[in-house]
């Protein structure tokens, strides 16, 4: 008897009916955003108030054992521990998303999800040719691997357009300084094509189907489409959480 494609998978694939679409997708959007946003500040105030998370591996150290395979794994990657020591905070939030947002998760997955998220956060602060680039681009081989050949693929693609988008985003910085930038109102779109290229969306969509959970020869077919729709909701979450910074 053979699994059907869906087996194991944490949502049911059905037929969807014509008119099906707009109601079911504004109410589950709205339900699901909102329940997303609790959850995370529930999960987040309780990384911060649990005394594991913060306990350090010896008395006076600033790392915790709780960061300290995210390190070890930077430091493989060729990133000095001088630099690790100047992006502790981004690797401490990258390990909370990781591990407090991806919980159904295997331990090897929520660490490789730390490292990709402590890369990306700390990568704007850096010019290129630094010794962070090199060591993501070190690290981005290992995705296949945990997360299937397509869903590799898409990660290395979103986090390639991640790097290259930021150095857009560093010229024109750069160009503010000396004259203001004007955009034409027909280019009003170029902003959403931007924060797409910005937000990830998509990889941290494809994170949510590690491959020993959900391999591909056996889900892949059946999971990707709902890919677009935690594209979506992963970009609308992204904007409500970080509203505050606008």
């Amino acid at each position: 008897m053979h699994n059907s494609p869906a087996e194991g998978l944490p949502f049911t694939v059905r037929a969807i009916k014509d008119g099906d679409w707009i109601s079911r997708t504004i109410n589950i959007h709205g339900v699901l955003i909102l329940l997303l946003v609790s959850i995370m500040a529930v999960f987040f105030k309780w990384a911060r108030e649990d005394p594991t998370s913060g306990e350090k591996i010896s008395p006076g150290s600033p790392v915790s054992k709780r960061d300290l395979e995210e390190i070890e794994a930077l430091e493989s990657d060729g990133v000095s521990r001088d630099l690790i020591v100047q992006i502790d905070k981004c690797i401490d939030a990258a390990v909370n998303i990781a591990y407090y947002t991806y919980l159904f998760a295997s331990r090897e997955a929520q660490d490789a999800i730390a490292i990709f998220t402590s890369y990306v956060i700390s990568v704007d602060e850096f010019s290129y040719q630094h010794e962070l680039l090199r060591g993501f681009t070190k690290y981005l081989a290992s995705m296949q691997r945990l997360f299937g050949n397509f869903g590799g693929d898409m990660i290395v693609k979103g986090a390639l357009e991640f790097v290259s988008v930021a150095a857009v985003e560093y010229r024109q910085d750069e160009q503010r300084k000396v004259q203001r930038l004007h955009f034409l109102r027909e280019a009003s779109d170029y902003l959403v094509y931007f924060r797409a290229k910005t937000g990830l969306a998509e990889v941290y969509a494809f994170f949510c189907f590690p491959e020993d959970l959900n391999p591909e020869d056996r889900d892949l077919t059946a999971y990707i489409a709902s890919i677009p729709f935690l594209v979506l909701f992963v970009a609308e979450a992204n904007d409500i959480l970080s509203l505050y910074k606008e």
